[in-house]
């Protein structure tokens, strides 16, 4: 049995593989074009506009892949189907769920790949690509190091290890100046946020240098002298349907300790913690309609009607999320609900198989 394990995951992959490429094709190609449409801004050229493309390929993988196992499905199975090797297997006494153990083996595979984008690749690929853009605009420059962003304004010198979207800002450390360049004053921030046109930083320590020692203060909210505006912060902000999982539940536990709610933001986490198991949910879904009556239906219909199937299902995971934003669903709810029910219908599809 491990031979057939090996044989379905096998070919499960490689087609994914090929159906991931031709959608990322599509995709990137329009995206292209779409950054085409920037060119001759400042110093950003076609091949720039081609790179920021490239480095964006991963927050477009996450986009396609759980339609990509899909067809991977579909295409493994018909192929075999189509010469009868489904109908030797289950000749052979091999089962139904036999078949869908070794299709979700290669599945537990692809998920392990699809979150390793997720949390590793993607946000920080999404960032370079912003950056990049921004520096060949001529916008202003950000430096970017290991130890977050760093920008100058004025005589201040500011640190920021995190920033998110709409203004929001995490661990922030500003150096202000004297004329003689030398220290003034060191403010370090848990967190911070722009309000009614001011920065606002929340859990503040202050410390302030003099020929006489250090003085240290510390304040619950206090207004910067920032001139920063949020739309500077724009450039190296990522979005929430790309950030890490890690990234939004931190963001989250954040504005739940300040009594505020970002809806987009729990709808992104849940959505991203549904793609792996979206991605198992359509493997399922591809089995069903292969295997469905093998004899008497034309494979390549199946293989169109789980396409189309694929492609609801999509649309619906959308829907489900922009209803969570605009009715004030529950989040969790509007993530999983599409899922579940695909889920259930077709693992009843399957019980029906013989």
């Amino acid at each position: 049995m491990k031979i057939l394990d090996r044989y379905i995951a096998r070919a499960v992959i490689l087609w994914t593989g090929v159906a991931l490429l031709v959608l990322m094709s599509l995709r990137l190609f329009a995206h292209f074009v779409d950054e085409s449409g920037e060119t001759g801004t400042g110093d950003f050229g076609v091949l720039d506009a081609l790179l920021v493309t490239l480095l964006k390929a991963p927050g477009f993988m996450m986009e396609v892949f759980p339609v990509a196992a899909l067809l991977g499905g579909l295409l493994a199975l018909g192929g075999m189907a189509r010469h009868a090797e489904l109908t030797a297997m289950r000749a052979a006494g091999v089962s139904i769920w036999r078949i869908l153990g070794s299709v979700m083996l290669a599945g537990a595979g692809l998920v392990i790949l699809v979150v390793m984008l997720s949390e590793f690749v993607a946000p920080a690929a999404e960032q370079k690509a912003e950056l990049f853009r921004a520096e060949r605009m001529n916008q202003p420059s950000i430096l970017h190091t290991r130890h977050g962003y760093w920008l100058r304004d004025g005589n201040m010198f500011v640190n920021i290890r995190k920033v998110f979207g709409g203004g929001e800002l995490g661990s922030i450390f500003i150096y202000e100046l004297d004329d003689d360049w030398r220290l003034k004053t060191m403010t370090v921030a848990r967190e911070g946020g722009y309000e009614n046109g001011e920065w606002v930083l929340r859990r503040v320590t202050q410390s302030q240098v003099s020929p006489e020692g250090i003085t240290t203060r510390w304040w619950r909210e206090w207004v910067s002298p920032l001139s920063l505006k949020p739309a500077f912060l724009d450039l190296v902000s990522v979005a929430p349907d790309v950030m890490s999982a890690f990234d939004i539940w931190q963001y989250l536990d954040f504005l739940a300790a300040n009594e505020q709610s970002r809806p987009e933001y729990e709808v992104a986490l849940w959505n991203k913690v549904a793609i792996p198991v979206n991605t198992l949910i359509l493997l399922v879904l591809a089995v069903a309609f292969v295997l469905g009556n093998l004899r008497n239906v034309d494979i390549g219909q199946r293989i169109l009607a789980g396409a189309v199937t694929g492609t609801v299902f999509v649309m619906l995971n959308r829907a489900a999320a922009f209803t969570a934003l605009v009715y004030e669903v529950p989040p969790v709810l509007a993530a999983w609900a599409p899922a579940l029910a695909f889920l259930a219908i077709t693992l009843f599809y399957l019980r029906r198989l013989r």
